[in-house]
C-alpha cells in the first residue's frame, strides 16, 4: 500500500518544491533543488502534476520514467503526454477530482501497476529522433501544402 505521494510545483524556477502526503497518517514536507528531485521522486509511490500553466511537462516524463503512476491537470502539456487511463490520469484542475484520482490508484494496485508499465513504454518512445522526426514531417508537409507552394513561388 503506497506510504507517499510526491507533489511537484512546476511554477517555481528556483526550486522543486515537494509535500509529501502520506496515506497512512504521514505528512511533511520537504524542499530542495531541482537537482535532488531524483531522490524525492523515487521514494514516492505516485507523482501528482497540479499546474494548469505548464506548458511541456517534463516532470511528467521524469516521473514516468521513474516508474510512477502520474496525475495530472488535464490542460496543458499533460493533455500531450499522458493518455488518460493508459499512460496516467487527467482530471479536472479540481482538488476533489485530483484527490479522488490518487485515491484510486491507492486502492488499485493493478491500476499503479498498469499505468506505471504504459508510462515507462511511453517513455521509452520520446526520443530526439522520434521527436525530430516528427518535427521534420510537419516541416515537409506544410512545404507541400498547395498554399505554401504558391507562397514560396510569389516570394
Amino acid at each position: 500500500e503506497p506510504e507517499a505521494v510526491g507533489l511537484v510545483d512546476v511554477e517555481d524556477d528556483s526550486t522543486v518544491a515537494f509535500e509529501w502526503v502520506g496515506l497512512k497518517d504521514h505528512l511533511g514536507e520537504r524542499r530542495g533543488r531541482p537537482a535532488e528531485r531524483g531522490r524525492f521522486t523515487t521514494s514516492a509511490d505516485a507523482f501528482l502534476v497540479a499546474s494548469r500553466t505548464d506548458t511541456f511537462g517534463q516532470v511528467i516524463i521524469e516521473a514516468q520514467a521513474s516508474g510512477l503512476p502520474v496525475v495530472a491537470v488535464a490542460e496543458g502539456g499533460p493533455l500531450s503526454l499522458i493518455e488518460d487511463g493508459v499512460t496516467g490520469l487527467l482530471r479536472a484542475p479540481e482538488a476533489g477530482a485530483l484527490a479522488d484520482a490518487l485515491c484510486d490508484l491507492a486502492a488499485q494496485p493493478l491500476l499503479r501497476e498498469r499505468l506505471t508499465r504504459a508510462g515507462l513504454a511511453g517513455v521509452r518512445e520520446r526520443t530526439w529522433d522520434r521527436a525530430l522526426g516528427r518535427l521534420a514531417d510537419g516541416y515537409r508537409a506544410a512545404l507541400a501544402a498547395p498554399d505554401a507552394a504558391g507562397a514560396r513561388h510569389a516570394a
